[in-house]
């Protein structure tokens, strides 16, 4: 296990707490393409892939070199389009979907445009 510095949530924090104008588009675009590559990993980890099901700001963590962790997979499972648990998850970033018996792995991608 990795030591991680900060979540993508600080980061906004701080971020909206400054006075700067400066981003810096292509590492966001970095972070962003980071993400979807974590994310296609869960998706494609065992036998059918897992879903995360609670994507969100908190679980998106930074290492010391600036490489995105996907963390907190307590609500992951392994058992996607069967019968799930209703409204797991963080309900901002939950899509409607995940309010329904059986969902798959999209449930993910909703968060990512949050």
């Amino acid at each position: 296990m990795e030591l991680c510095l900060g979540s993508l949530r600080e980061w906004l924090q701080q971020r909206n707490q400054t006075e700067t104008e400066y981003i810096n588009r292509l590492e966001l675009y970095d972070w962003f393409k980071q993400i979807c590559k974590g994310l296609n990993y869960i998706h494609g980890f065992g036998e059918n892939g897992m879903i995360h099901r609670d994507l969100k700001p908190d679980n998106i963590l930074f290492s010391k070199q600036h490489i995105i962790k996907i963390g907190d997979l307590g609500l992951a499972t392994d058992t996607p389009y069967k019968t799930h648990t209703v409204g797991v998850g963080t309900k901002l970033y939950r899509p409607e979907e995940q309010n329904e018996k059986s969902y798959g792995k999209g449930v993910d991608i909703f968060p990512l445009g949050k």
